[in-house]
């Protein structure tokens, strides 16, 4: 027996819902995801990823793994309206979708105010600084989605986790 996501569950508790409100046999008709959601939501991004894992449950397990470190990069700077992950097995691709909400700024946490020379570092990194029971943080600007797509292909999360690609569609 496989296990079922908490999040997997609600999705399926939602749309039996929806289809008690409206019984229909058009209801299961197989229907494109990408473009229900396009009509649902007028801002929504999609971020296509490609691996070369083998195709079927590998590939779509490390797809899948990556686009929830995706949507925890994208909360660093963005409030995540909506999200959803689509498998493609024929490409060895995943859809990402997101409608974001982008932050004006972040807070990142610094050291704390007795490690001196940790508190340097921090200090020539971060010069918007301010210090709160002890702590330093930092106020900065945001990034916007192209950014942090860009820092992502630097990142070395990725190679770790058998992504090979990332694009903003």
């Amino acid at each position: 027996m496989a296990a079922l996501s908490e999040e997997c569950f609600e999705k399926l508790k939602k749309r039996a819902l929806e289809f008690l409100k409206k019984p229909s046999s058009r209801f299961f008709e197989n229907k494109d995801l990408e473009e229900a959601l396009k009509k649902r939501y007028k801002s929504l991004k999609i971020i296509e990823t490609r691996t070369e894992k083998q195709k079927g449950d590998i590939a779509g397990s490390k797809l899948k793994k990556f686009y929830e470190f995706l949507a925890f990069k994208l909360s660093k700077d963005f409030e995540l309206i909506f999200k959803e992950f689509e498998y493609n097995e024929d490409e060895n691709t995943g859809k990402n979708y997101f409608v974001l909400k982008q932050k004006k700024e972040i807070i990142i946490n610094g050291p704390p105010i007795i490690s001196k020379e940790n508190l340097e570092k921090f200090k020539e990194k971060h010069k918007n600084l301010f210090i709160k029971q002890g702590k330093a943080y930092a106020k900065e600007k945001s990034r916007n989605l192209n950014e942090l797509i860009d820092s992502l292909k630097k990142d070395k999360s990725m190679k770790e986790m058998g992504i090979t690609e990332i694009r903003l569609i």
